[in-house]
């Protein structure tokens, strides 16, 4: 219930539909109840499902892995901390998500392929030769964890 009550103080959508019930007459409790029923089957829907949240608000779906590398590419981090990032978050993937995550993933890589008219620098390249090759980089932490 707190929970509600927060979201009512703070999030317009929901704010909104307590003044409506609120404007219709319906008990305060009565609203607070709907709000965190609503809230907690959202909830339940992003952390229990085995595949990414949709939406009717999503036009097109996003890559997991793909908004990883941009983050990754953004902030100049190091080629092994990237791959690295990567691996972790493909084994981290729903199975059911893993095949829509490759089609974007190969759909990226082929629009970037056709726009390679001039300098592509090795961030952008590296991480795509190397999965194709499927190699795995190890960085020198890991090798020294291992021994």
């Amino acid at each position: 219930m707190r929970i509600a009550d927060n979201l009512v103080c703070h999030c317009n959508y929901y704010r909104g539909q307590a003044d409506a019930d609120e404007a219709r007459g319906v008990d305060k409790r009565a609203t607070r109840v709907k709000i965190a029923k609503k809230f907690s089957r959202l909830a339940l829907a992003c952390v229990a499902g085995d595949e990414p949240m949709r939406h009717p608000c999503f036009q097109h779906p996003d890559s997991i892995l793909e908004k990883l590398r941009e983050f990754h590419h953004e902030h100049e981090t190091p080629i092994d901390r990237l791959l690295a990032d990567l691996e972790t978050a493909v084994g981290q993937l729903p199975y059911h998500t893993r095949s829509r995550e490759a089609e974007i993933v190969a759909h990226v890589l082929d629009e970037q392929a056709r726009r390679r008219a001039g300098v592509t620098t090795i961030g952008e390249l590296l991480p795509a030769v190397l999965a194709r090759l499927g190699i795995q980089i190890t960085t020198e932490n890991e090798k020294g964890d291992r021994s």
